[in-house]
């Protein structure tokens, strides 16, 4: 078949990857200039496979009041009353409950263990190619005891799930596996090491793919394309409306995938279809080694302040990506001065300032596109025979992609799938 895929991030690349492989030829369209101009472009550069935690869960229902009020908090929500929001937040609030959580982070582990799986295929298949990747491990620092209880619990239940890769540290024990946080001036009650983690660059990943792509006589990129309308017949899509560069034209397909992220939602409204994805806006710099006192080895996640910290070493380029913040529902590309202050002061008290302040490079933002359960949506749209979607992996898309890539492939090619498909289905919102 000829495949229409909307949207050039890690999804959007991934997914072409995937659907050229089950021999479709693939037309990629990108609105903006550029590829991994969204979320992909600087995100956190962890690859979370073992241990992943889903946003709704019981334990948060309690730290919301606290979690609001603060300048600085970890999460905040712009609380408009539109119904996409009001639908969302109470979808949300619904599956902060036990039995969601426990369902969302089995789904999660599946899904990120097939993609860890064909993630690594490609790199070996692609060795030659400078992106950051490495296994280096990650260590999440705990505040206090209410937070190193509740990891336990969480380490409990992965391990029940067939994922017993972390290990539950002391303070003491953080510090003999990360040197890097002698002396840091942010307390913290003990960790979860993951030893098998890893790190890269998901740009780097994306160029790499986008490379391999264009070097494929089935492939074609559409840059600043606009897709104005799906032209049905029935429960067909029949063509797109595309506007590129000025010109407009209808482009006929066998099939068509929207992965684009938060863009998905206002092109599924075009068809009558509403889904429950919010952008969960967040925030990157880029630091170099020399700024700091110690260099981590390890990625770390810091839960206090809620900001990740990836070392990233590319041939000729070595710093550490430092991310954070979680805005829901905002949607904007303002970049404030105090949310990059306060990421760079965070560097500070955990690894030190060689120079007595360290210096925030290429501040960034992207936004996330978040389901209520944290589980992607990755079906048929309800309705339509040919019309599919691959959108909703949050702060877990650059884990997912390869995963989520390979159920959507396998579906639009009627080839069983390799993972239980349901989780990542709702009919109750058009996704079957």
């Amino acid at each position: 078949m000829h495949i229409s895929v909307i949207g050039a991030g890690i999804i959007g690349l991934t997914a072409s990857r995937a659907l050229i492989n089950f021999g479709h030829e693939v037309t990629l369209y990108e609105r903006a200039p550029s590829f991994a101009d969204g979320a992909s472009g600087q995100n956190g550069a962890q690859l979370s496979y073992a241990y992943v935690a889903p946003l709704a869960s019981p334990a948060l229902l309690a730290k919301i009041p606290s979690l609001l009020f603060s300048k600085n908090a970890p999460l905040s929500i712009d609380m408009e009353c539109s119904y996409a929001f009001v639908s969302w937040l109470w979808q949300f609030l619904k599956v902060c409950n036990h039995v969601d959580f426990k369902q969302a982070t089995e789904s999660s582990l599946k899904l990120a263990g097939l993609s860890r799986d064909l993630t690594h295929a490609w790199l070996r298949g692609a060795g030659h190619r400078h992106v950051g990747h490495r296994q280096n491990g990650k260590l999440v620092l705990l505040p206090d005891n209410a937070a190193l209880a509740e990891a336990r619990t969480q380490v409990a239940l992965q391990a029940r799930l067939g994922c017993p890769q972390q290990d539950v540290l002391s303070a003491a024990d953080c510090v003999r596996v990360e040197p890097a946080l002698v002396g840091c001036s942010t307390p913290f009650a003990g960790g979860v090491l993951t030893p098998s983690e890893e790190v890269a660059d998901c740009k780097a990943v994306c160029s790499a793919l986008l490379s391999d792509l264009q070097n494929d006589k089935n492939f074609e990129i559409v840059f600043n394309a606009n897709i104005s309308s799906f032209n049905r017949d029935g429960g067909r899509i029949r063509a797109l409306t595309i506007t590129s560069s000025g010109v407009t034209r209808v482009k006929e397909v066998d099939a068509c995938l929207i992965c684009a992220g938060v863009g998905s939602t206002p092109l599924l409204r075009s068809t009558g279809v509403r889904i429950p994805i919010l952008p969960l806006k967040g925030y990157s710099i880029d630091v170099d080694l020399k700024d700091l006192q110690r260099i981590p080895q390890v990625s770390i996640t810091d839960m206090a302040s809620k900001v990740v910290f990836a070392p990233i070493h590319k041939e000729g380029s070595s710093v550490v990506r430092v991310a954070g913040f979680a805005e829901l529902n905002r949607s904007n590309a303002e970049i404030p001065e105090h949310r990059i202050a306060h990421l760079a002061r965070v560097v500070e008290k955990l690894f030190g300032a060689a120079q007595g302040v360290v210096t925030a490079k290429n501040p960034w933002c992207g936004h996330r596109p978040t389901t209520p359960t944290s589980t992607p949506y990755v079906g048929r749209v309800n309705g339509t025979q040919n019309l599919f979607i691959n959108a909703g992996q949050g702060a877990l898309g650059f884990t997912l992609a390869f995963g989520s890539a390979q159920l959507a492939a396998e579906l639009i090619s009627g080839h069983a799938c390799s993972i239980p498909r349901s989780p990542f289905t709702n009919p109750s919102l058009a996704i079957v």
